[in-house]
């Protein structure tokens, strides 16, 4: 398993979110690995380039690509060189904080799909994330300062 939870603050790098990076982690993988990556994103159409690109991106490497999320925010994608990508056992919720164990328990249970008109492969030599996901991450630092307030 390859756990990607990679932040500049506001963001997952996007030097790390292309096609050739995610071909470098398949490499190192075994076929039955699993990537998953914890990022923000948005599913809002007009707001959902970086999460329908993400997607596109890992489906190009990966033989199957599911997305989880709880609606707060936080987008988890689960990759992996197998054909089918199923839970083989529920994890246990035990250790997590009481105030975020409901999301967790939503994040778990809850997948969606992207809009498949929305977004692009990303590779190391064209990646316009940054520039069109800057709303998203506007609302994110904005959303950062009202917590640490």
């Amino acid at each position: 398993m390859v756990i990607l939870d990679a932040f500049l603050g506001d963001s997952s790098p996007s030097h790390l979110m292309t096609k050739e990076a995610f071909e470098g982690v398949r490499r190192v993988m075994e076929e039955d690995g699993v990537l998953v990556i914890n990022s923000f994103g948005s599913f809002e159409p007009g707001r959902d380039f970086f999460t329908s690109s993400l997607y596109k991106t890992l489906s190009s490497v990966f033989r199957s690509v599911k997305i989880h999320h709880e609606g707060g925010g936080n987008v988890f994608f689960v990759a992996s060189g197998t054909e089918s990508l199923e839970m083989k056992r529920r994890p246990s919720l035990e250790g997590v904080h009481p105030t975020v164990v409901e999301r967790a328990r939503r994040a778990y249970d809850r997948t969606t799909v992207v809009n498949p008109e929305s977004g692009m492969v990303l590779t190391d030599d064209y990646n316009p994330v940054e520039f069109r996901d800057a709303e998203n991450r506007e609302e994110v630092r904005r959303n950062l300062m009202r917590f640490f307030r």
